[in-house]
């Protein structure tokens, strides 16, 4: 082995050690024992806890082409292999990191490419090996990602190759670089704290000033795949904050681009690139940040970089796990920002035709108009010819999709939509009526991020446990905290989500106005919750013995899309009595006012304050309620089939529903004008500590049985049922605010955590 320094060494080959001691003795013997003699061994020890100033000591000692740089502070390998590249003498670089090593002919290899063809920049081939010095499915998968492309890249296309066309990889290990291609990036670079995604941000620089890329398919480079314990040790917000380097990163790219004048071409390329690296900080948040954390790390990440990449990335990555990513996010703080006053209202429906809501919603903004606002209808709807006209003056836009039944794709459109919807039109506040919505929390985000308010306006009460998972219920409640503001239906309503945190005001309806108009048509409208099956199955029958008097009627179930538990009994009991043909499943509440020009009469299985809506429509036209069940006027099939029989020979009534004018309507304009001031209000003890008590078990109970349901549509039992007697249980044998029940909440949560997957 050669101890004299050589004059002007060919290759030098930069070492970055922090905490890597114990493979030092590897790595130097592959440097020290390289076929080519003209090198030199730059070690950058970059402020390492552990004894590697020791050993380098050692080694430098015997050997004289080893150079020793000490950094007094830790900076990470960015910093260290500046420091490596300003020491280095020789006129091409060689990338090693201190748990790897190299094939004893790796520099006088990659040195001929080079010379041979001109090359500035050489990329040889990896072997992935696993601590036992073997290699698995998995590490075969990790050489061919790091392979070499198969062919010469010249001039701009060495920097097109990875970073536009990713025919390789931008990984500085395994790369054979021209020192004055090394200086012109180091120059490049702008200063700051790069641990997290470092390769991708240098090297992007360095093969923007690259003009020539060869191949070389040789095995030059081993690579240690490490799965120690750290894969699997969660971290804490320091820990999660030096994550988020990747920012600095990412920042560095694009102002590089930006001042070579560039940007612009590449920026889909760009986007794409922080895409993929914000993928891997939205894993790094959700399975290694601890759960105390996860919200400030949300917070975090919003306070380090443009809200729009995150927003889009997170929509991409928790698709399909809203529930989940609520439940992360908490109240963050980057969302408490008090909204300005409204001057331009966008009112977002989802659906207009053949709905009431729609209509009730639109004769509120006629309202808003002429109380001087400015208002634009949003939706994600295609325009029908039975939409109901707009008020005078008031614009339609439109987003891409409804929220019901959108892809991933869909979803990516509408958060990249939203912040150029609100900006090119002026729009400041967005009143959203289509809260029930898993996918409104997308909706949510874009908005606020955007700096516009968001108004949220529930279509149900609080408490509808029945139609829907329980996941769902936690998610819309969350969201509704995170709105700027609730127009709660009932004082109910406004009441659970102040305690909830939500800036609740209770808003009232608009009024309907019937219209007389003769109605025709023999059909019954079942509104219930379907969570009784004894219910459901009295109701069948009763239906059978009503219909055999009346060829044609028809019973309407506007939920059927969502029939918990009692749907595969429901069907079959259907079957049974044949009454395929006189029974129609609806797919969902807004066929409801079209339908009112043809139903006879009405019947409730459920509480009335779940249908308030409904059955003001109802009222309004007088259409005759039956009720059955707890408190109902039926008591039993008999008295229930002859009361439906008694109906459908009723005569017709009137045909709705004009929505009222609701000019009058102070309530909304009071809260436009306190929206910038609106705080959560205070609510008495007992009813907070209820309210939490209650979404800890659901919560807990939510969490444990991912993804986040009770009762899958097709089997269990239905989950309000469950609510209530999880409820009355807890309230019997622990008794709200008392010691017991927290240790209950307690071990509860440590036993779920345990045995949760």
């Amino acid at each position: 082995m050669s101890t004299q320094a050589q004059t002007k060494p060919r290759v030098s080959i930069l070492i970055p050690v922090y905490n890597t001691a114990q493979y030092l003795p590897r790595c130097l013997a592959s440097v020290q024992n390289q076929t080519l003699h003209e090198i030199e061994i730059i070690v950058v020890n970059d402020a390492s806890p552990d004894n590697a100033a020791e050993v380098l000591a050692e080694y430098a000692a015997k050997d004289s082409r080893i150079r020793i740089v000490t950094h007094e502070k830790n900076g990470g390998i960015l910093a260290a292999r500046l420091s490596g590249i300003a020491a280095a003498t020789g006129d091409y670089l060689i990338f090693l990191d201190a748990d790897d090593y190299l094939s004893l002919d790796c520099a006088k290899l990659a040195l001929e490419k080079a010379e041979s063809t001109g090359a500035d920049m050489v990329h040889f081939e990896f072997e992935v090996l696993l601590p036992d010095g073997t290699s698995s499915e998995v590490t075969r998968e990790i050489r061919a990602a790091l392979a070499p492309y198969n062919g010469t890249l010249l001039d701009g296309r060495v920097f097109e190759g990875a970073f536009v066309d990713r025919l390789y990889r931008w990984n500085i290990c395994g790369k054979f670089i021209a020192a004055d291609v090394c200086r012109q990036a180091a120059a490049e670079l702008p200063p700051g704290y790069y641990i997290m995604a470092e390769d991708f941000c240098f090297y992007s620089m360095m093969a923007y000033h690259a003009t020539h890329y060869e191949p070389l398919f040789r095995k030059c480079y081993y690579y240690g795949l490490n799965l120690g314990v750290s894969a699997y040790t969660l971290i804490g917000l320091k820990g999660f904050e030096r994550a988020c380097s990747v920012f600095t990163a990412l920042n560095a790219v694009r102002t590089f681009l930006t001042r070579k004048g560039v940007f612009q071409r590449y920026r889909e390329s760009f986007d794409m690139q922080q895409h993929a690296i914000l993928g891997d900080l939205m894993d790094r948040w959700e399975h290694k940040l601890i759960e105390a954390d996860q919200s400030a790390g949300f917070d975090l990440m919003f306070e380090r970089y443009r809200p729009q990449p995150l927003l889009r990335v997170m929509a991409d990555y928790f698709h399909d796990l809203e529930q989940k990513f609520a439940r992360m996010t908490g109240i963050p703080a980057a969302l408490r920002r008090p909204p300005q006053p409204p001057r331009h209202i966008g009112i977002y429906l989802d659906k207009i035709a053949h709905s009431d809501f729609a209509e009730s919603m639109l004769a509120a903004a006629r309202g808003w108009q002429e109380a001087g606002y400015r208002v634009t209808l949003l939706t994600g709807a295609e325009p029908e010819a039975d939409d109901p006209a707009l008020p005078e003056k008031m614009q339609r836009l439109r987003l891409p999709g409804r929220l019901a039944g959108i892809d991933r794709a869909g979803i990516l459109r509408r958060v990249d939509a939203w912040p150029e919807l609100l900006r090119e039109h002026a729009i400041d506040t967005v009143v959203h009526a289509a809260t029930e919505s898993g996918r409104f929390i997308w909706d949510l985000l874009a908005v606020k991020f955007a700096g516009a308010a968001m108004i949220a306006v529930p279509r149900v009460n609080y408490n509808t446990l029945a139609d829907g998972h329980l996941g769902d219920f936690l998610l819309h409640t969350r969201c509704l905290a995170l709105s700027d503001a609730v127009a709660a239906p009932s004082a109910l309503d406004e009441l659970w989500y102040r305690a909830r945190q939500a800036r609740a005001v209770r808003v009232a309806p608009a009024p309907v106005e019937p219209v007389p108009a003769e109605r025709s048509g023999q059909e019954l409208l079942w509104l219930g919750e379907f969570g009784d099956p004894r219910q459901i199955h009295d109701l069948v029958n009763a239906w059978a013995e009503a219909a055999a008097a009346y060829p044609g009627a028809l019973l309407l179930l506007p939920q059927a899309g969502n029939l918990p538990a009692p749907a595969r009994s429901l069907g079959e009991l259907i079957g049974f009595r044949r009454l395929q043909d006189s029974i129609r499943f609806l797919d969902t509440e807004d066929e409801l006012k079209p339908l009112l020009r043809t139903v006879r009469a009405a019947v409730l299985t459920a509480a009335p304050d779940r249908f308030p809506r409904q059955l003001a429509l109802l009222q309004s036209c007088g259409i005759p309620l039956v009720t059955y069940g707890s408190g109902g006027e039926c008591r039993s099939v008999p008295e229930l089939a002859e009361a439906l029989r008694n109906a459908l020979a009723a005569p017709a009534g009137q045909l709705p529903v004009t929505p009222a004018d609701p000019a009058g309507n102070r309530e909304w304009r009071q809260l436009f004008e306190q929206l910038p001031a609106l705080t959560v209000p205070a609510v008495s003890e007992d009813a907070r500590l209820l309210g939490d008590d209650l979404f800890r078990t659901l919560d807990a109970y939510a969490v444990a049985h991912e993804p986040y349901y009770l009762a899958p549509p097709a089997e269990g039992d239905n989950v309000i049922a469950f609510h209530r007697m999880l409820d009355r249980a807890m309230d019997k044998f622990f008794p709200v605010g008392t010691p017991r029940r927290r240790r209950l909440f307690r071990t509860g949560k440590r036993l779920l955590g345990r045995f949760k997957k």
